[in-house]
């Protein structure tokens, strides 16, 4: 996983670096790892191999996405394009617009260098119908080439989702694919969790808007001057579906699934498939779906007689992320997942056991001669060494990133989370 990363950088920063030079260099370092028996200078080999092939990858996947040169000095004019809808932005616009990042699946004769490049869009529609994932519009508006971003901000993460063109002052003339049943069944899924949620609610910002942005991802629901506190103290991450929703779902629907008669494998295809729904009804956000994949590869670690595998199911899951969309590895959300989850299975639960061995209560007397509040102060303090542990090491590993991104820094959040991650779950 580190060499291919590391090919994938090289070649994002290095746009000069010719692709045949890379797979020579590759084949070469590959011949040598095979016929050669000691290991210092096979590691060596093997990793340049790697590299020049996450590079090669690379390279071969950003040529598809990036516009055809010839096209770049041509005035900017109206056009017709069918795309697919690959994700949806949150949007309060009261003036009918939608927007997102769509793939281009036609284009006139003329423009069929258009097809499968990524867009942003933002256009109007008359629809009466939900716009999700996977639908597919045809469209009439300006269509223009996008340049790359040196700053941080929207742009840079248009950059880093691939979309190398803007499609804009314009409106949706006809929807091509409509949803599927399966969507339309998450969907309803959604719309009826929502109104149960507001159930005594008044409309204004009260605890049913906070659990819908909490339950189902819909921070749009939340004030914009809440957002900006929950930001400021560390926490905003409640309220987007990623690992801590995700696996307090995969935690309860395999207690549940171990009381049924049933074998291990049958019950990770029923935990797997009633995860993936829930994924799809609060929208399958990427972070959701990153979230899924870990769930599923540590699964799989288990079914294999390996509990103990955790980082290897987490880095292959990253792999497999990285093989199907290269440009997730500048994705914020990317990073942010995965260090943070390769921080607490390296330091986070290390440091747990050696809290709980450090110090424990009345560690004299025998745990049958303990009164009832003597051995709940014993659970109460492994649960605090065990949160306090796994906040302490998410925090560490999030702070460089959140604090380049954001210029935000929480020390408090360390104790904060410890309290809220626990009353997240359990609302969850």
């Amino acid at each position: 996983l580190a060499p291919c990363i590391v090919g994938y950088w090289v070649t994002d920063h290095f746009h000069q670096i010719d692709p045949l030079v890379l797979v020579w260099i590759g084949l070469t370092a590959a011949i040598v790892s095979a016929a050669c028996n000691r290991f210092i200078v096979w590691s060596l080999a093997f990793t340049v191999a790697s590299i020049c092939a996450g590079g090669s990858y690379f390279l071969q996947f950003s040529a598809s996405r990036k516009p055809d040169e010839q096209w770049l000095a041509m005035p900017i004019r109206e056009i017709d394009l069918s795309f697919e809808v690959i994700r949806m932005f949150e949007s309060k616009d009261s003036g009918g617009k939608i927007s997102g990042i769509g793939e281009i699946q036609d284009a006139p004769f003329i423009r069929r260098d258009l097809i499968s490049k990524r867009i942003y869009f933002q256009l109007h529609h008359q629809e009466a119908h939900p716009f999700v994932k996977g639908m597919i519009f045809r469209a009439r508006g300006l269509l223009k080439p996008r340049v790359k971003s040196s700053k941080k901000g929207f742009e840079s993460f248009l950059d880093h989702a691939g979309a190398t063109y803007s499609f804009t002052r314009g409106s949706i003339c006809e929807t091509v694919k409509h949803p599927s049943r399966f969507s339309l069944l998450c969907m309803g899924i959604s719309k009826r969790m929502e109104s149960t949620l507001r159930l005594g609610g008044d409309g204004r910002e009260t605890l049913s808007n906070v659990s819908i942005a909490m339950m189902l991802g819909e921070k749009s629901a939340l004030q914009d001057e809440r957002k900006e506190r929950y930001v400021s103290a560390g926490v905003m991450h409640l309220f987007a579906i990623s690992g801590l929703h995700v696996g307090v779902i995969a935690a309860f629907i395999a207690f549940l699934l171990r009381l049924l008669p049933v074998s291990r494998f049958l019950q990770a295809f029923l935990g797997l498939t009633c995860l993936f729904v829930y994924v799809q009804v609060t929208g399958g956000s990427p972070s959701a779906m990153r979230a899924f994949i870990m769930v599923a590869f540590w699964w799989g670690a288990l079914l294999s007689g390996r509990p103990g595998a955790s980082l290897p199911a987490v880095a292959f899951a990253a792999f497999v992320t990285l093989l199907l969309d290269p440009l997730q590895l500048w994705d914020l959300g990317f990073q942010l997942s995965y260090s943070v989850v390769t921080a607490i299975i390296l330091y986070g639960s290390p440091l747990a056991t050696r809290l709980q061995a450090t110090w424990e209560p009345w560690p004299y007397i025998p745990l049958e001669d303990r009164s009832l509040f003597q051995r709940w102060s014993t659970v109460v303090w492994k649960w605090f060494a065990s949160a306090f542990s796994v906040s302490f090491a998410a925090t560490v590993a999030s702070s460089p990133l959140v604090l380049q991104h954001f210029e935000v820094f929480t020390p408090g959040a360390v104790l904060l989370n410890v309290f809220l991650v626990f009353l997240a779950g359990m609302v969850i």
